[in-house]
């Protein structure tokens, strides 16, 4: 096949091409349309969750922190997180059933009570 052929057979795909107006839409106009609207979306979904997590002070449980008093007044003393410290009674069962947690392999999930201001 010579390169005269090729660019005859290519010309002529390209003339059929621009003579669609489907094709061109969907080739030109629709990417110049939808990649910026994606762009400014995306970003400000991303500054207002940032915004939203900024805003938010974390919340921490200590069970059972009778056995280190003054790591726990320093913790207390930090305002960069809400400190709550519950005291671990008998066995971790009874203290967490207590509580609404539950152990999973060796993480505490998230109580039912955990997003109001104060524990039970």
């Amino acid at each position: 096949m010579s390169l005269r052929n090729i660019g005859i057979v290519y010309k002529k795909e390209l003339t059929e091409a621009l003579r669609d107006r489907r094709t061109l839409i969907s080739t030109i106009v629709v990417p110049l349309l939808m990649f910026p609207l994606l762009t400014v979306g995306f970003g400000a979904a991303m500054v207002s969750l940032m915004n939203k997590a900024e805003r938010e002070t974390p919340k921490v449980i200590i069970l059972g922190a009778a056995d280190s008093p003054h790591v726990l007044a320093d913790l207390k003393n930090w305002r960069a997180f809400n400190l709550w410290t519950l005291p671990l009674t008998g066995r971790i069962g009874s203290s967490t059933k207590r509580l609404g947690l539950q152990w999973k392999s060796r993480r505490v999930s998230k109580p039912t009570w955990f997003g109001r201001n104060r524990a039970p």
